[in-house]
């Protein structure tokens, strides 16, 4: 994973907390933009999103909630451009446990989630 520095701009590879060209601390930088463009805000460890943060992508989605090791996990909401709406679990970046999805129709999909596929 490439971190882009929000002090100074320049990329730096996943496996540092510092930036090597100005020295600043992803461990401290709350905002930080990631590869392919996306915006996350938030709290980091080593180097990666771990804890609260919200991440905005340059096609209009939008999640916010909790990141371990870089990738959604735990509790969050993720917002698709169109309206849709997912409110649960994730694990591993995907949908995973309990969780409501709520389609632009108003439809409501609620239960078990696995592998980022409603199950039940």
């Amino acid at each position: 994973m490439i971190l882009r520095c929000s002090q100074c701009g320049h990329e730096n590879p996943g496996d540092s907390i510092f930036c090597s060209s100005c020295g600043n601390s992803f461990s401290e930088n709350k905002e930080l933009t990631l590869p392919g463009g996306v915006k996350y805000v938030g709290e980091f460890k080593d180097g990666l999103p771990n804890g609260q943060g919200t991440a905005t992508y340059p096609t209009g989605a939008k999640y916010v909630g909790e990141y371990k090791g870089g990738r959604k996990s735990g509790q969050g909401t993720y917002t698709w451009p169109d309206g849709k709406k997912y409110v649960g679990e994730f694990k591993d970046g995907d949908r995973h446990g309990q969780g409501t999805m709520t389609l632009p129709d108003g439809t409501i999909q609620k239960g078990l989630w696995k592998d980022d596929v409603f199950v039940d």
